[in-house]
């Protein structure tokens, strides 16, 4: 198993992109694995680099350099409700404190299905140790971070792709990666109020904040400027 961390997958190296029309899935790096495997006309997940086969649906370019390679499914192939699974290699994670998956998807089509993460676990499949992520997100990127740590052992992950009604449903992965946040790491993930600042006057400011490391914050130190001049830090 896997037992090197961070462990990072950007596509790039070991995964070879398919080729024909329709598409062939291409060659994996070793350990990874698709279900079905398929062929041409199968839903599946393929490498790929640049924009998918269908207009309106699926990325025009990678997370990672704009001009790498990614995962995806070609909603073309297949019929509603058709599942891919898409599996990691085995990943040994017990003797890490607090262990996060990290990755980037791209969900844009009028007709989205569904992507899904499970984790082998105790002998079986868990499903869904993720909310599952449903319809359209726009043509970009976005990232997503899960915290592994009730399923601390030697296990595997898998994303299950389900195709939504037509074509408009091509599912996209870049950039996964499995590690330990630092210790201590919080920063600012929103500013609630106000929404429209005046020029002048006096405002009530809301913010929030976010712990993102692995240890519990008692205390957080919040250092703040006007107009370039700093102010008397919480």
């Amino acid at each position: 198993p896997k037992d090197s961390f961070p462990y990072i997958v950007d596509f790039e190296t070991g995964f070879v992109q398919g080729t024909g029309s329709p598409y062939t899935p291409g060659v994996l790096d070793s350990g990874w694995a698709i279900d079905p495997v398929g062929g041409s006309s199968v839903y599946t997940w393929l490498v790929h680099s640049g924009s998918t086969g269908s207009s309106s649906t699926g990325p025009s370019f990678d997370n990672t350099t704009g001009g790498g390679k990614y995962m995806y499914t070609e909603a073309s192939y297949g019929s509603a409700a058709a599942v891919a699974n898409l599996i990691m290699p085995c990943i040994d994670i017990t003797n890490i404190k607090v262990p996060v998956l990290e990755f980037y998807f791209h969900m844009y089509g009028s007709a989205m299905g569904e992507l899904h993460l499970d984790a082998y676990y105790g002998g079986a499949w868990v499903s869904d140790i993720m909310p599952p992520l449903v319809g359209d997100s726009g043509d970009v990127w976005h990232k997503a971070s899960v915290d592994l740590s009730l399923y601390k052992s030697i296990t595997q992950l898998r994303f299950r792709a389900i195709r939504g009604s037509s074509l408009t449903s091509d599912i996209a992965l870049d950039d996964i990666k499995i590690w330990q946040p630092p210790a201590y790491d919080a920063g600012m993930v929103k500013v609630d109020r106000p929404t429209s600042p005046s020029p002048s006057g006096t405002h009530t400011v809301k913010a929030s904040f976010r712990n993102f490391g692995s240890e519990i914050l008692n205390k957080l130190t919040i250092n703040w400027e006007i107009n370039g001049s700093s102010q008397t830090p919480y």
